[in-house]
């Protein structure tokens, strides 16, 4: 993680050593996050527990935050020590009607319970949405060969849902941070 007053230097320099990416050079990454009543992820991800599974759709935007005519997507990734596992079902729903709908209610329950409701049935019927992130994403790529790499920036959190509240800041955490900061990485 780099400290955000260093961001502007890095970006600085890609932009000096890089070329930006053919297909997607900036976007806005949009995810609404899901969680159990309890806040299971959320306390999984704050802790840094060695397994950590974020449940969330996720949709793609211009930098104005207007989304993109791109597909969006229900994800569950799952960190197992150093295993990643991502697992994505497109979904038949606009990114605009996600980016409108209220995060309490059932439409986003619904949604999401539709492509994973048979993967996970313990868990899924408790997954409520939680919040949602956005960040900016560049996109680089080396300008003699085909390997690329992303810098995110800007990430914060839009909206909760009523009674969501992230735990209080750990000691470790420098007083500029927030919880949700990190819930997205």
């Amino acid at each position: 993680h780099l400290p955000r007053h260093r961001t502007a230097g890095l970006k600085q320099w890609l932009d000096i050593a890089f070329v930006p990416h053919p297909g997607h050079a900036v976007s806005m990454i949009c995810s609404i996050y899901f969680d159990t009543p309890q806040s299971t992820s959320l306390h999984e991800k704050v802790q840094s527990d060695f397994a950590k599974t974020k449940y969330r759709i996720r949709w793609y935007a211009n930098e104005d935050g207007e989304p993109l005519p791109l597909p969006a997507y229900a994800e569950i990734k799952e960190k197992h020590g150093a295993v990643r596992r991502k697992y994505r079902h497109l979904l038949p729903v606009p990114p605009s009607e996600l980016a409108a709908a209220p995060l309490e209610g059932e439409f986003l329950p619904q949604v999401f319970r539709n492509h994973f409701g048979d993967r996970l049935p313990g868990q899924v019927p408790m997954l409520r949405p939680a919040l949602e992130l956005r960040y900016v994403r560049r996109r680089y790529q080396h300008p003699c060969f085909e390997e690329s790499f992303c810098l995110d920036s800007d990430i914060c959190c839009i909206r909760t849902r009523p009674g969501f509240s992230a735990p209080a800041r750990s000691p470790a955490q420098p007083p500029n941070s927030l919880p949700c900061r990190e819930v997205g990485r």
